[in-house]
């Protein structure tokens, strides 16, 4: 049995209308923040997506391969409490997608059924719209448990389902920590 667990981040770099304390909502598995675990999840299909772009060529290896590990560990960002957390049954497996998203590049991505064909999310992108370039991942709420299976990157479907999991927790825990997350003042 694995532990879930939720924790409130300050929102310094998000400003959000009509929210006086921004939060975003973070997530621990067996006391492990699920961004280093993405990060060790994707660091080898990064890695030959760049080498594949030429990121490599013709680059001192070493500063390509310190950029590389700053990119991947900046992927994920948690997502906003205010629209994901408790009451929001978001993280019980209750969600059914945006009407769509506006890529930086101005390409629409149409995201209307994500929940149905890629999961939940559950870390959106480092660029602040947490729809352009979320990680999702199947909630199973059962009566007893909760599992994460099948972390996936919709943006990225060639690399199938990611190195990561199933995790399962305790409903009860996982519930009592999604209403009250563990709050903290600082980012981590």
């Amino acid at each position: 049995m694995n532990e879930i667990e939720f924790v409130s981040l300050p929102d310094r770099e998000t400003e959000r209308v009509g929210v006086v304390d921004p939060r975003m909502l973070a997530m621990r598995i067996d006391g492990v923040d699920l961004r280093w675990r993405l990060a060790a999840a994707t660091w080898s299909l990064w890695r030959r997506e760049w080498e594949e772009e030429g990121e490599f060529d013709g680059e001192d290896p070493e500063e390509v391969e310190a950029e590389l590990r700053e990119y991947v560990l900046g992927r994920g960002h948690p997502l906003p409490e205010d629209e994901v957390g408790w009451p929001s049954r978001h993280f019980l497996g209750e969600w059914h997608g945006w009407p769509g998203a506006t890529m930086r590049t101005g390409e629409r991505l149409d995201l209307a059924g994500y929940g149905d064909t890629w999961g939940v999310p559950v870390l959106g992108c480092d660029c602040g719209i947490w729809e352009c370039f979320p990680l999702c991942v199947r909630i199973e709420v059962g009566l007893e448990t909760v599992t994460w299976r099948d972390f996936r990157y919709p943006t990225r479907s060639s690399w199938g389902a990611l190195p990561m999991g199933p995790f399962r927790a305790d409903r009860a825990a996982y519930e009592r920590s999604l209403r009250s997350p563990e709050r903290l003042s600082t980012q981590q």
